[in-house]
């Protein structure tokens, strides 16, 4: 898939300490306007994204994170319906954001999540992504779903303890925010 192009980027702009605004949301770190000020900088690019919407998937399904990291925020600013696949493929090759990606789908779509984390726990597979594994599991959690198996990340590998501990404090430390915020925007709509 090719890199789409960065024109996303120019309509959020850059804010007046020079920082993108596209990543503010990464950590939660937003401009001395604060986060209702660039979240309405988001909910508006999603609007013009509506007109577009072979370019959002793109922006979603695509390996560049930055991109990716702009469509999930405009879904949620938004609460599209039909992004559902687009989020699907991204969480299903992996991403930087995949916690991200995973905390957009458990969210706009918590009904489709649950069935799709569900099913991404229990299979066998033997390549797994520990981050994917985690915000997955942390998703289900969010959503009151309980499973009896889990990840134990203790006896992991340095490197996918690493990874296992981004997923897990991603959902952890980002959930609320960005649960409340959504359903701010459905509750406007």
């Amino acid at each position: 898939m090719d890199l789409p192009d960065t024109r996303v980027f120019d309509w959020l702009g850059i804010d007046p300490d020079g920082v993108p605004y596209y990543l503010h949301p990464l950590n939660l770190n937003w401009s001395e306007a604060g986060p209702e000020h660039d979240l309405a900088l988001f909910q508006s690019v999603g609007k013009r994204l509506e007109s577009e919407p072979e370019y959002w998937s793109q922006i979603i399904r695509t390996q560049a994170w930055r991109h990716t990291l702009v469509g999930c925020v405009c879904v949620m600013m938004t609460r599209r319906s039909d992004r559902f696949a687009d989020l699907l493929y991204r969480f299903n090759h992996g991403s930087f954001v995949v916690p991200q990606v995973a905390m957009t789908m458990g969210i706009v779509y918590p009904d489709l999540a649950a069935l799709h984390f569900n099913t991404f726990l229990t299979e066998q597979n033997t390549v797994r992504d520990y981050k994917q594994i985690t915000s997955a599991q942390g998703v289900l959690a969010k959503l009151g779903i309980t499973r009896s198996i889990d990840l134990r990340t203790e006896d992991l590998e340095s490197h996918d303890k690493h990874d296992a501990d981004v997923g897990h404090r991603v959902i952890e430390n980002q959930w609320d925010f960005w649960h409340q915020q959504s359903s701010c925007r459905s509750n406007k709509a």
